[in-house]
């Protein structure tokens, strides 16, 4: 029984072994984030252009003569390493949770300029807002009217944050990027 005994403690012991190299792999592969490198992924997440965010982030290592066509590059080079395009999309994602948990708010005004406004223009551009985050596309007024007969603003309020977080959620599981 012995016998037995040191060689499950043996194999415990590779298994170990194996799994703190695997570790200390990972730990050398993932590297550590410049604060320029944050900054540009920061300013490209928020909708900047590549070469204005470089431009901005890296300051220091850019020449009066660098022309557009040389920031775009080096915008990409940077964008095209690994833990600079997975902060990307972190701060991506963790912005669209932000706007999702913000959007109940936004509504409501939207849902207040309809009603309350005094241009009919600023309430037919909410009321076809509020119609194209509902899901219906190219809103007449008849649509407008319609809406706000049927439901009453708590129900559209849910059904659009619905349609958001179904949206968000649907995106964070495929991983894919869409703009729009």
């Amino acid at each position: 029984m012995s016998s037995r005994t040191g060689t499950k403690e043996k194999s415990r012991e590779k298994e170990r072994k194996k799994f703190f190299a695997a570790l200390d792999r990972k730990i050398k592969r993932k590297k550590v984030l410049s604060a320029q490198e944050k900054l540009y992924a920061k300013l490209r997440a928020t909708g900047m252009p590549p070469a204005e965010a470089y431009s901005l982030a890296f300051e220091d290592d850019v020449d009066e003569d660098m022309g557009k066509r040389e920031l775009a590059r080096k915008a990409k080079e940077i964008e095209r390493k690994p833990h600079v395009l997975s902060e990307l999309q972190r701060i991506k994602e963790e912005l669209k949770i932000r706007m999702v948990e913000e959007a109940p708010d936004a509504f409501e005004r939207i849902v207040e300029l309809s009603k309350l406004a005094k241009s009919e223009k600023v309430r037919l551009e909410a009321n076809r807002d509020i119609l194209t985050r509902a899901g219906f596309n190219e809103p007449v007024k008849l649509q407008s009217l319609a809406i706000f007969a049927l439901f009453t603003p708590e129900q559209l309020r849910e059904m659009l944050r619905e349609k958001m977080l179904k949206t968000v959620e649907g995106k964070v599981v495929d991983g894919t990027e869409t703009e729009g």
